[in-house]
């Protein structure tokens, strides 16, 4: 082969077409004495291309100082013209990143001598002018080799990931088949305490069977993720209330451990009491008093693959492969969006430590595509990460690896974090406790050298009065939006990808800073737009948090007749053999007479609803009832107090189901007087009814 340039138009006149070839033969040293004159002719002059449009408009001065405010926020069309430091040119331990690339260089240049075939001719028969094409056919050869290459990593790597994925979320199993994947906060919706809420219908005729045993997998992290114990509450401390936490009471007996797993679990028979403790760092309550339902677990037989301890696992695995990815040279946009499908994933399937169901794991595919239009429009074409992402293609893995990735590792834990630190929203709540302020603070103090080095950036590329500018009118029109949205009692909450994006976004340039800043952005995005990424959250303005009430006036009238409806009671008598007496009204009946509280009759009569220790046992028009007391709490001894514990309501007759309104519980005593705080013989129902309101709260000490 000959130069380009020898191989022009002047070879391919030497050769005449049609009749004339006939006519006129040619020598082949004719052809190449034509070649050799013509690699010495001089190129013709070509006209001088047209200004670039940037160009151009850099010398108009009106529209100058746009383009230029424009390229400080996404970036100039030209890697060398961006206004911000550059990165430095020796990367991270340049020794090490040699000595790391050149077996994956050397492996390239193999499979690329393998793709070329046997050489016919060695490069001194071809001659000196040959040795620039063989090197770009080499190059080329070599692009296309690395190209399959990291195709070919990249396809084996997602296989990989998508099996140990399944095999951490759905391969477990036991011998009473494959276990039901449960949270730390889930409990049998069945056997609901609150007021109205169980399903077990009259003296809880409906759930006194037992059921069968059957396997369970819990999540990780319980003890931890007991913030509240009475919201995620374990009754008991062997046998344990029915209502009691699944996964909190396996972690109280010793079945499962920090990291999950499987046990098995049914509903038993009734207790006399249940008592207090805290084993395994999961505080359980007392309930000093009869109940028909318990928990009873139990270790599972035959576990396997059960545990989610492995999730540290997944991320040393994400980790290690794009490390690897890196060693292959990728271009800048293929390994950006590596990067940011193994972040997305691992956040929305192993960060949590908990279960992920076949449901989730489709709703996270349907959210993966608004995550990935995200990301194209914010970070890589707004944020500039198309030109301020490192030049993976150039080999620099310990600059990606300790610029890039590792930085944003412990903002994608955000949700961890806050079981220790607290989760406090950023709105006007954050003004009512001091706890949030000091963490927002901290954060703040934290980050601020950071923001400070990244604004004389700005500074230096002649941007920063634009940029501040731009801050001051979003905050304004944020402010006057937020006043306008609070008078319908719509105040603003700030999600944290929304703060971490516009972090993203104002960390510019190459220099180390500036990267490692947007990487610690990028993590906080990834985690916030996963798990509250939602459509329905991305609104910065909430409602709940206003600062102005729906209307300018209170309604008295209102006020007064949802006092009246409240229920409360007005009598409680002790009869023989365990029974107990009680009464109750509506305050607005009592306030019409004390003597003799009318009661309404026919279908505007109220219907009542009492419960003895959170089971239904009335439900009609009357206002008194006598109730038997079960056996096991007519006589108190051991953590038995001999209380029973009462609660009336009524229903809501509108459109809406459940209680409308309720009275305080009552602990009955079978023994004379009833309640701790008795009244006398000769009191009214006035008076009766203020006395039973008045209970001193020791007398609630065993009740939950």
């Amino acid at each position: 082969p000959r130069p380009a340039a020898a191989r022009g138009a002047g070879a391919l006149a030497m050769v005449p077409s049609g009749a004339a070839a006939a006519a006129t033969p040619v020598t082949p040293l004719e052809v190449e004495h034509q070649r050799d004159a013509e690699a010495w002719m001089p190129e013709p002059e070509r006209p001088a291309p047209l200004p670039a449009l940037r160009d151009r408009v850099l010398a108009d001065g009106r529209m100058r100082a746009w383009l230029l405010r424009w390229e400080c926020l996404v970036g100039p069309p030209e890697a060398e013209k961006v206004p911000f430091e550059t990165s430095p040119a020796v990367p991270l331990f340049p020794s090490a990143t040699a000595r790391l690339l050149a077996p994956f260089d050397r492996l390239v240049a193999w499979c690329a001598r393998g793709a070329e075939g046997p050489t016919v001719c060695s490069p001194a028969e071809l001659g000196a002018d040959s040795g620039e094409d063989n090197r770009e056919a080499r190059q080329d050869s070599q692009s296309r080799c690395r190209g399959r290459l990291q195709m070919a990593f990249v396809t084996v790597s997602l296989l990989v990931l998508v099996l140990c994925y399944w095999a951490h979320l759905f391969a477990a199993g036991t011998d009473l088949g494959d276990p039901l994947p449960l949270d730390c906060s889930n409990y049998f919706s069945k056997y609901a305490m609150g007021f109205g809420a169980s399903k077990c219908g009259l003296n809880a005729s409906e759930c006194l069977d037992r059921t069968s045993w059957y396997a369970v997998r819990c999540a990780g992290w319980c003890a931890t993720k007991q913030v509240h114990p009475l919201v995620d509450r374990v009754v008991g401390n062997g046998p344990f209330r029915v209502d009691s936490r699944i996964c909190n009471v396996g972690v109280h007996a010793g079945l499962i451990g920090a990291e999950g797993g499987c046990f098995d679990v049914r509903v038993g028979g009734a207790a006399r009491s249940f008592a207090a403790g805290k084993r395994n760092g999961i505080v359980s309550f007392a309930f000093d008093s009869w109940y028909p339902l318990t928990l009873e677990v139990r270790a599972s037989s035959g576990s396997r693959f059960c545990s989610y301890g492995a999730w540290w696992a997944l991320l040393l695995l994400n980790l290690a492969l794009l490390f690897l990815l890196t060693l292959l040279r990728p271009g800048r946009q293929l390994f950006f969006w590596s990067m940011l499908t193994l972040l997305y994933w691992y956040v929305a399937l192993a960060s949590s430590i908990s279960s992920v169901t076949m449901k989730d794991a489709m709703t996270s595919l349907g959210s993966f595509a608004f995550f990935c239009l995200a990301c194209y429009v914010f970070l890589w074409k707004v944020g500039g990460a198309k030109h301020f992402f490192a030049d993976t293609a150039s080999g620099a893995p310990f600059d990606v690896m300790l610029l890039e990735i590792l930085p944003a590792l412990p903002m994608m834990h955000m949700h961890l974090l806050a079981l220790f630190i607290g989760d406090y929203n950023l709105d006007g709540a954050i003004l009512k406790d001091w706890r949030p302020m000091v963490i927002y603070g901290t954060g703040a103090a934290v980050v601020m050298p950071a923001v400070c080095c990244i604004c004389r950036q700005w500074y230096r590329a002649r941007c920063l009065r634009w940029l501040i500018c731009f801050a001051l009118s979003a905050a304004a029109a944020i402010i006057i939006m937020t006043l306008i949205f609070s008078t319908a009692d719509w105040g603003l909450h700030i999600h944290h990808y929304f703060i971490s994006l516009t972090g993203y976004l104002f960390a510019r340039g190459r220099s180390r800073l500036a990267t490692a800043f947007r990487a610690f952005c990028l993590g906080a995005f990834v985690n916030g737009l996963v798990r509250w990424g939602r459509p329905e959250d991305i609104p910065i303005w909430h409602p709940g948090s206003g600062w102005l009430p729906d209307s300018g006036k209170v309604d008295a009238a209102a006020v007064a007749a949802s006092r009246a409806a409240r229920v409360v009671w007005t009598a409680v008598d002790v009869l023989a053999g365990g029974k107990v007496t009680l009464a109750w009204g509506l305050v607005g009946d009592l306030q019409k007479s004390c003597d003799n509280p009318p009661q309404a009759t026919g279908d505007a009569a109220p219907v009542y609803v009492v419960e003895m220790n959170h089971v239904e046992v009335y439900r009609g028009h009357s206002t008194s009832w006598t109730f038997a007391l079960p056996p096991a709490i007519l006589t108190g001894n051991g953590n038995v107090s001999g209380h029973a514990y009462f609660r009336v309501g009524a229903v809501n007759r509108g459109a809406n189901t459940g209680i409308s309104s309720a009275s305080r519980v009552l602990a009955v005593r079978s023994s004379t007087p009833p309640t701790e705080v008795y009244y006398n013989s000769s009191a009214d129902a006035c008076q009766r009814a203020s006395v039973l309101q008045g209970q001193p709260p020791s007398s609630l000490a065993g009740f939950i």
